[in-house]
């Protein structure tokens, strides 16, 4: 994020649901910058995708994959597939609603 917002012509809208992995103090250091806004957002919420992508009409969608703790997958894979697939799906599915051709997908071996 930091690296990002050295490019002048970026803005970047942030979308989280903030679960065990989510720390907002390490975005305390863009938090003040104008040109990056947070939304604590479900992934899988696609009404609340919506709305952001409503708000911030994005050019572009970097997805980095929510669940990404291998044992967390072995142990509890329901979350790892609603947000990992489901989730991807929304963005997707969201993207192709709001006519959004560019999408970069940063994953894990789960998904």
């Amino acid at each position: 994020m930091r690296l990002a917002l050295q490019n002048r012509s970026l803005d970047i809208a942030n979308v989280d649901k903030l679960t065990y992995a989510g720390n907002l103090e390490n975005l305390t250091e863009v938090a003040g910058n104008p040109r990056y806004r947070f939304f604590k957002t479900d992934i899988c919420d696609l009404e609340g995708l919506g709305r952001v992508f409503d708000e911030v009409k994005p050019d572009a969608v970097v997805h980095f994959a929510a669940e990404s703790h291998v044992d967390r997958s072995i142990f509890a894979p329901q979350p790892v597939f609603e947000t990992n697939l489901r989730g991807t799906f929304n963005l997707l599915e969201t993207m192709r609603a709001k006519r959004i051709a560019r999408f970069i997908h940063v994953s894990t071996d789960e998904v």
